[in-house]
């Protein structure tokens, strides 16, 4: 989704990317995904990704409803994602 693609690009911008955050993983993404990747390697983007998605669903005016099981969903998934790295 659009929200996924924003949530990347928001990460790799931590890291300097500069990339403008409209959702759309082009070329350029890509690329810093893979430069960020190889530089500061999985762990560290891993940390980056989890820390915008939750920014992103706090930000969301259903928060208060649906917050706390998304931020499980997001947790399970970062466990997941460092068992891989």
């Amino acid at each position: 989704s659009r929200n996924t693609g924003k949530i990347l690009q928001r990460a790799l911008n931590i890291h300097g990317a500069g990339l403008t955050v409209d959702g759309i993983v082009g070329p350029r993404t890509r690329q810093e995904l893979q430069d960020q990747l190889a530089s500061t390697g999985e762990a560290v983007f891993l940390i980056a990704l989890q820390e915008k998605r939750q920014a992103f669903y706090r930000s969301c005016k259903q928060f208060s409803v649906f917050g706390k099981g998304w931020l499980n969903r997001c947790d399970d998934a970062f466990s997941v994602a460092q068992e891989l790295v």
